[in-house]
């Protein structure tokens, strides 16, 4: 019954991180509290911040910083004792003590960022120290492993969200966007109308933004040391198609004349079709886990635009005109070469991901 109403909750939750997040924190906290006091624990509110802050948009995340948090606390603890026991406290005492401690734990962060949580560890513990220092540390560091232990437990089981899957989901929607603004790229070429495309292009870095800090939060699975983070060789791909994307705007900034327009205008207008068509199928399809769509229907569409150009050329078109107009031309013709290996290295990127993932 719990898996059932799970399985009916994480798609409801699942593109809703803040209310996910919420609710996996009211969990966690609550959770971290009890059981605290069950154990008696000397101070629950080490527990309770430490659910409360390690809780990431994704299990890998929420692992990852629960890990790291644990692990920084343990060295801060160990280098807060080690000068407490050298130094001592109490007035100047505690001023060197804190210095020192804090300078060692700065350093330590400062090579190994993960384990910057060391730095509150350490400070607390020579600030207020108990009575019986070691004692005193272990219990926080206690406290502080629970309440970490709590937060990745819930972040695992209630409404979980993996980090790959995630990144899947922003590199789909990233891929929806580069087909928009292939549209509204060539549609200005063809219509002449001025379009500011940079919200465009700033969703697009958005998503792509996203896709990456997941994939960074990403657990690496067993035997697979040394290979590229999950998604990695898709999200290149899309990088890529969004730069040639980038030249097709600058390019598609000053219309074409209307004879050359008139002549391109059956076969890009089938071309830009067809590549948007794919490119919000690809999209959806990736972003939702499943199979994506082969590429090949794409040649034919293509195939005639590159004839069509080839055609200009053969007749003799480009002749006597302004050199700006026939760069701008060569320069749409091989955007929408890019555009093509780009849409084939993507599609075989993904193919090569999903056999890797079913291995």
């Amino acid at each position: 019954m719990l898996k059932r109403l799970r399985e009916q909750l994480t798609p409801l939750f699942a593109n809703r991180e803040p209310m996910r997040l919420a609710v996996q924190t009211i969990i966690a906290v609550a959770a971290a509290y009890l059981l605290a006091l069950i154990l008696r624990l000397p101070d629950p509110s080490w527990s309770v911040f430490s659910a409360i802050f390690v809780l990431q948009l994704s299990v890998g995340g929420t692992i990852n910083v629960a890990i790291d948090r644990v692990v920084g606390a343990v060295i801060g603890m160990i280098v807060g004792l080690i000068c407490l026991a050298i130094i001592g406290f109490g007035e100047w005492h505690t001023l060197l003590s804190l210095a020192i401690s804090v300078g060692i734990m700065a350093l330590v962060s400062g090579y190994w960022p993960r384990y910057n949580y060391g730095l509150v560890a350490v400070a607390m513990l020579v600030v207020a120290p108990d009575f019986e220092m070691v004692e005193g540390a272990f219990w926080r560091a206690a406290a502080i492993a629970l309440g970490s232990c709590c937060g990745a437990i819930v972040g695992a089981v209630i409404m979980p969200v993996r980090a790959h899957q995630r990144a899947r989901y922003h590199l789909g929607q990233a891929v929806c966007l580069c087909g928009n603004l292939l549209n509204a790229s060539m549609g200005r070429a063809r219509s002449g109308e001025k379009a500011d495309l940079i919200a465009i292009h700033d969703t697009i870095a958005a998503e792509l933004r996203k896709a990456q800090d997941m994939m960074t939060q990403s657990r690496k699975r067993p035997g697979t040391q040394g290979w590229p983070a999950r998604n990695w060789r898709v999200y290149r791909e899309v990088d890529r198609l969004w730069y040639t994307l980038a030249l097709a705007d600058r390019s598609s900034s000053m219309p074409l004349a209307q004879d050359l327009m008139a002549h391109l205008d059956t076969a890009s207008d089938e071309a830009m079709k067809s590549c948007c068509h794919y490119l919000h199928d690809f999209g959806h399809a990736y972003a939702a886990g499943n199979d994506v769509p082969q590429a090949e229907g794409l040649n034919g569409p293509l195939a005639a635009l590159h004839d069509a150009v080839v055609e200009l050329r053969s007749q003799r078109m480009t002749l006597d005109r302004d050199l700006r107009e026939v760069e701008r031309l060569f320069t749409l013709s091989f955007a929408w070469e890019q555009v093509a290996e780009n849409i084939k290295s993507l599609a075989e990127a993904t193919r090569a991901d999903q056999k890797k993932e079913a291995a």
